[in-house]
């Protein structure tokens, strides 16, 4: 099996794809393919060291889709309001007695 990576330093290379074939232009051959990791949120990037041929990934954050970023601004805002009508009861109960 040979991989395309993107040298990112001396140390690392994030690897773009995998083949069977001899038809890309950089290759390094590699043994097997390291299970990766599940982390919800996360996706994982396969990477190598050049050097050591050493294969690992490097988990980053999954992009959220329209959906989501509207559903985490609406629940951001929810909470919003909500502390500020806590807020004014507490001053309401706590406040106006004395």
């Amino acid at each position: 099996m040979q991989i395309a990576s993107e040298r990112k330093s001396d140390t690392k290379a994030k690897v773009l794809a995998s083949y069977t074939d001899d038809t890309i232009i950089m290759s390094v051959e590699v043994e097997t393919l390291p299970n990766p990791e599940n982390k919800p949120g996360k996706n994982a990037e396969l990477h190598i060291n050049p050097t050591t041929k050493e294969l690992f990934y490097e988990y980053v954050d999954v992009p959220l889709s329209h959906i989501e970023a509207m559903l985490k601004k609406e629940n951001e805002d929810l909470r919003a309001q909500q502390k500020l009508m806590q807020d004014a009861l507490d001053e309401l109960l706590l406040g106006g007695g004395m």
